[in-house]
């Protein structure tokens, strides 16, 4: 399960200069601070030597758990350059539609995904469709194809590793569902 964080960005920063580590700052609703990240590892290709600014068009809510102002950990996948499909009516109306076999209004967009684990908070995401961005460059590096393939093994290692240890967690510390209200079955 990842904490989900893209609802609760105002901006923030991305800068991937410096080979092997990744730097930045969040701006959230409701918070006094910043949150800083200092992550180890590598962005995808499109990101490697530049700095990235981006702004949410649609920051809609606080955050529903602490954040830890500091974000220290390996990073996972790191890209400004994602594509999905994004609704063009609300989910409910979509979903109707859809059972009528109706066609569902949509388009293509590009999507902000940050990525990163950390042993505060886990696995963080931020998705972020249609973000503002803003590019700084020209890149201080570019990746080669043997750190592109790296990169990829690394992020699926990270992965691999944070569900390791929550899985190890939960076997030493099953979760209780009459005592804990966030308990969710699946």
């Amino acid at each position: 399960m990842a904490y989900r964080i893209h609802n609760s960005i105002i901006s923030g920063s991305i800068d991937c200069r410096k080979k092997g580590k990744i730097t930045g700052e969040l701006q959230i609703v409701d918070l006094d601070h910043v949150v800083q990240l200092d992550l180890q590892g590598l962005p995808n290709p499109d990101l490697a030597g530049l700095q990235l600014h981006f702004r949410n068009p649609d920051p809609t809510s606080p955050l529903p758990h602490d954040l830890h102002p500091l974000q220290q950990g390996r990073s996972g996948d790191i890209t400004a350059s994602r594509k999905n499909r994004i609704l063009d009516v609300p989910i409910k109306e979509a979903w109707d539609l859809g059972i009528q076999g109706l066609p569902v209004p949509q388009h293509l967009a590009n999507i902000l995904y940050l990525e990163w684990f950390s042993p505060q908070n886990g696995r963080v995401v931020i998705e972020i469709p249609e973000a503002e961005l803003e590019i700084e460059g020209p890149a201080t590096w570019q990746m080669t194809q043997d750190e592109i393939l790296g990169q990829q093994q690394d992020m699926l290692h990270s992965l691999e590793n944070f569900t390791d240890l929550l899985s190890e967690s939960l076997e030493e510390d099953p979760p209780d569902p009459e005592a804990d209200d966030d308990f969710y079955p699946f």
